[in-house]
């Protein structure tokens, strides 16, 4: 089973990583990633609907593992299809979390396919997964690459205007 502090809880989380993040799709499910305000975080902005502060599901504010959410909708069948479906993407996503960097929160979103052909879900999982955790830290890197070549050499760090103006 995988632990409720591993998972995504929020609505706003849920919200924030499918629009703000990463996403990459196979043909039973799609992975939507994206890291929240530690090292690394996209475009280095801390997000408040990704803050782990104040989260009523016992994530403690400093915790900074990976977590997982899903998003098994009606379309994928009936309660019960849906909830085996659920159960069986955390049971395959507790091996991946642990392989995850800290400060990352993945949503896996289920799609009809995924209750029609079972057997093509681990793979699917795996290959999704990954292929958003190198979109993250591709993203990661332009933004930190980025924020390095914006500022010219031998301006000041605080930006421009912030040194020598007149008052």
């Amino acid at each position: 089973m995988l632990p409720a502090r591993c998972r995504v809880h929020r609505p706003g989380e849920f919200r924030a990583v499918t629009h703000r993040g990463v996403r990459a799709g196979r043909s039973t499910l799609v992975v939507h990633a994206s890291r929240t305000g530690g090292p690394g975080a996209r475009d280095g902005v801390t997000h408040p609907e990704l803050s782990t502060a104040s989260v009523d599901n016992s994530v403690d504010a400093v915790d900074s593992r990976p977590r997982v959410g899903f998003i098994v909708s009606k379309a994928v069948g009936n309660a019960v299809t849906r909830n085996r479906v659920k159960r069986r993407l955390r049971h395959l996503s507790r091996d991946l979390l642990g392989a995850t960097p800290d400060h990352t929160l993945v949503v896996v979103r289920a799609l009809p396919a995924a209750s029609t052909s079972p057997e093509s879900v681990p793979g699917d999982l795996a290959d999704a997964w990954w292929s958003a955790m190198r979109k993250v830290e591709r993203d990661r890197r332009r933004s930190a690459d980025r924020s390095t070549s914006a500022r010219p050499s031998g301006a000041p760090a605080g930006g421009p205007g912030t040194a020598g103006t007149r008052g």
